[in-house]
């Protein structure tokens, strides 16, 4: 890997680990919307908890296999 490519893997490495922070605070507001309406309807019937998106686990494995193609 020649060094144009190097900076621009890490770059990205970069830009995925943004993504990704950025995605993990969106779901910790969801859930926690989701507790505030669930003791709001106290008793009714409430959809399941938001689960973790699948772009947060392709995001993961894509950061992962790129720090391990530079060595980082």
């Amino acid at each position: 890997m020649n060094e144009i490519e190097l900076r621009a893997t890490k770059k990205l490495i970069k830009l995925y680990e943004e993504m990704l922070t950025l995605i993990q605070e969106e779901n910790t507001r969801m859930k926690r919307v989701y507790r505030e309406m669930i003791e709001l309807v106290e008793g009714a019937e409430v959809p399941k908890p938001p689960e973790e998106r699948e772009e947060v686990k392709d995001l993961i494995q894509k950061v992962m296999m790129l720090k391990e193609i530079i060595g980082v």
